[in-house]
């Protein structure tokens, strides 16, 4: 009995985090007090605008969502790479973002991700991208494969771990989150679609539970339609906005622009409902406390609920934070652990791995 004492709110928080990522917490009594969002520092850096380089490439239409996308194949970390891209995002992205957003990259031939207008679908050009293992500077190149591995918290009470998984290859990425808990199933969320020259432009958006896949969303941008709904009900469409994104792509899509659709508001969808999302730049901290990196949050909040993003600049922008509150709880997820092409180049401190109060 005593055991199960001193495990019970392990095992009952690890259930309320997959209750929420699996219907929402509408049912959930308030019995943890969120807590409030952390006190920032003033703003006095920039995110940066990231390169993907990649060769000449023909021209390519976007896929609508009754193509089957193409799976990317695991890149070997130590070779350089030749990908295609195939941008074509003129469709899905605003013809321009605040230029304050980015600053100026070092001369290069690789292609910055900017808000410049887009014309027409074009190819990006540019030379291979060398093996990356170290933090970039302002604008690097970003990298073909990454691994960021997170710990997720409801409240204070540690309820499980997860990863996400970045790979890109030929003009297209695939985004794969996992999440597991002490109790419940695995969870599997998946994004995938184009690298254009305003950045991620999804075409697919899946959510697994266990082997089983539940929600999912088509992005059909030649006509203008996202259609999303659950396994077992009846789907709904609407209409795709300019620079739509999903649930895992979004953060990433920060990452790869440099921030450049902060000050707007972004259709968002996790395959069940559709969301808008403002964004704007809160401020500067540091992960995972004042002696570490720095980072800049990107905040949302719209209709009680908050989302922050922390984006690391010394290594490309990636979410090593992200925070979601509302009136009846907070989940965080709080990176442990990143590699980049297969190398690892930061660890969690251990001093900073949070224990159970």
């Amino acid at each position: 009995m005593r055991r199960l004492r001193l495990f019970a709110p392990a095992l009952i928080a690890s259930f309320v985090v997959h209750a929420l990522l699996l219907g929402g917490a509408d049912w959930l009594p308030a019995i943890v007090m969120p807590t409030p969002p952390e006190k920032l520092e003033p703003i006095t850096a920039k995110l940066a605008a990231q390169r993907i380089d990649t060769p000449e490439a023909a021209p390519a239409e976007v896929q609508s969502d009754t193509a089957a996308p193409a799976r990317l194949k695991p890149a070997k970390p130590k070779k350089p790479r030749h990908d295609a891209s195939a941008p074509a995002d003129d469709v899905a992205r605003k013809a321009s973002a605040p230029a304050s957003q980015t600053v100026d990259a070092p001369a290069s031939s690789g292609e910055v991700l900017t808000s410049a207008p887009a014309s027409s679908p074009t190819a990006e050009t540019a030379q291979t991208a060398p093996d990356f293992g170290a933090p970039s500077a302002a604008a690097g190149r970003f990298p073909q494969q990454i691994t960021v591995r997170y710990r997720l918290y409801w409240g204070r009470l540690s309820a499980g771990s997860g990863e996400v998984r970045w790979q890109r290859e030929a003009g297209r990425y695939q985004l794969d989150a996992y999440a597991s808990a002490m109790i419940g199933p695995k969870l599997h969320y998946r994004s995938e679609g184009l690298i254009g020259q305003h950045g991620l432009v999804p075409e697919r958006y899946q959510a697994w539970r266990d082997d089983a896949e539940r929600e999912s969303a088509a992005f059909d941008w030649q006509n203008g339609k996202l259609d999303f709904g659950d396994r077992d009900k009846d789907r709904e469409n609407t209409e795709l906005q300019p620079g739509a994104q999903d649930f895992v792509s979004l953060s990433w899509q920060l990452a790869i622009t440099g921030g450049a659709d902060l000050g707007d508001t972004l259709q968002i969808t996790n395959g069940r409902k559709v969301y808008r999302y403002p964004l704007r730049l809160a401020g500067q901290a540091h992960y995972p406390d004042e002696n570490g990196i720095p980072v800049l949050v990107v905040r949302s909040q719209n209709e009680g609920e908050l989302t922050e993003f922390w984006l690391a600049p010394d290594f490309n922008n990636l979410p090593v934070k992200i925070v979601r509150i509302d009136k009846k709880k907070t989940i965080e997820q709080h990176a442990t652990r990143i590699d980049i092409n297969g190398k690892s180049v930061w660890d969690l401190p251990s001093r900073n791995d949070r224990q159970d109060p």
